[in-house]
């Protein structure tokens, strides 16, 4: 049986823009899949998807669907 790899434990990049909480307890995920619109395609210990950055839910005026304005920094 495959072992199940959580964010909280097996990611490591803290600063990553999809390391996001999904409750008041602080619960993590990556949130590649929304953002993207893709799947990450690796596992979270393997992850090349990391990326600095701010990123923020907005409504599409046009659509009236959440999208992410995603803005990733240089490092």
């Amino acid at each position: 049986m495959e072992d199940i790899e959580l964010v909280q434990k097996h990611c490591k990049h803290r600063d990553c823009i999809y390391r996001r909480r999904f409750d008041l307890q602080g619960t993590e995920y990556c949130a590649y899949i929304v953002m993207a619109k893709r799947p990450r395609g690796c596992r979270i210990s393997e992850c090349d998807k990391y990326a600095l950055g701010d990123a923020h839910p907005a409504i599409n005026a046009k659509t009236m669907e959440m999208e992410w304005e995603i803005e990733i920094w240089q490092k």
